[in-house]
């Protein structure tokens, strides 16, 4: 058992922090972050949010992780389905409900890491020169991303609670590592493909501009005004989507060895500070951007900035 308690700790407060200041800027300012012109930013909301929740999971993880029924790694669990499953022990409910929360949270904080790295596409490649950038997602399409996020999370989060696979783990409640097919459904498969979409998504752009020129570009292509209100946003997604890559290269790694059983330990807290740290990379990115700049120094009226200039 490795002593994770500590990184926990320190880790999971700092993460739900970063994430914190996100979600708390856009309450801050709903007129402006959740208008319509907006919808492409909340993506950032929701990203953040479901980082504060499962980051939520590692703070009560850490304080659970001192009891012996997580510590052993022995605790009996049964299918939920089972006519003979009674969950007489209140720990093994417990454990489950660890199980299913964290799983839900962390699959949808990377599948909305995945939808920011689509909206790089929407706004550089997809987007037609008469649109306007609050054009480049439209309600059905906003609905299509939310269905797909919280719906996925959902099934991965419910099939293992529903087999009886959630139990104890060498870092908390997770599925067993007697159930190795599941967990390469359920995360390691789709984390590994949804990082891989969202390099293969950073590289084909990167390859066919520069960022030092990219403005310039864009007043070529859609305009001068289009281009303002386009530039920063694809910045700030690109900027979102190397951050993902990055500090989600370390977990990717672990779950493809713990497949064959293997866990370096190394890895192990490299996995846990690399998770928590993203929230902090993340947080910081956004209040470096010109979106929050520009709020906060009172230009408070997200539909009338027409021009990059204006958000400086």
């Amino acid at each position: 058992m490795y002593n994770l308690s500590m990184i926990y700790y320190v880790m999971a407060p700092l993460s739900m922090l970063s994430s914190l200041f996100i979600m708390v800027t856009f309450l801050k300012f709903p007129q402006q972050l959740f208008s319509t012109r907006a919808t492409h930013l909340q993506f950032v909301f929701f990203q953040s949010f479901c980082d504060f929740m499962f980051s939520t999971k590692f703070l009560l993880t850490a304080v659970f992780l001192k009891s012996e029924w997580i510590r052993s790694g022995t605790v009996p669990f049964t299918p939920i389905i089972s006519p003979n499953s009674t969950m007489d022990e209140e720990m093994d409910v417990i454990c489950v409900g660890f199980g299913v929360f964290g799983q839900f949270f962390m699959i949808a904080s990377v599948t909305w890491n995945l939808m920011v790295s689509i909206q790089i596409l929407n706004l550089f490649w997809f987007k037609s020169y008469e649109y306007s950038i609050a054009e480049t997602n439209s309600p059905r399409s906003t609905l299509f991303y939310h269905l797909f996020v919280w719906g996925f999370s959902l099934a991965t989060a419910v099939v293992p609670a529903v087999w009886g696979q959630y139990g104890a783990t060498t870092n908390g409640c997770w599925v067993q590592e007697t159930f190795l097919l599941t967990r390469l459904m359920i995360f390691v498969l789709p984390l590994c493909l949804f990082t891989f979409f969202s390099l293969m998504i950073l590289l084909f752009t990167l390859s066919k501009m520069k960022l030092i020129s990219l403005r310039v570009m864009y007043v070529q292509k859609l305009g001068d005004t289009d281009s303002s209100n386009t530039y920063p946003t694809l910045r700030l997604f690109i900027t979102y989507t190397i951050v993902f890559i990055t500090f989600w290269t370390c977990p990717v790694i672990l779950r493809v060895l713990e497949l064959v059983h293997r866990q370096p330990a190394f890895l192990v807290y490299g996995d846990i500070v690399s998770i928590s740290s993203q929230g902090l990379a993340n947080a910081i990115v956004w209040a470096t951007s010109p979106y929050v700049r520009a709020l906060f120094k009172k230009k408070s009226n997200y539909d009338s900035i027409n021009s990059f200039e204006e958000w400086k």
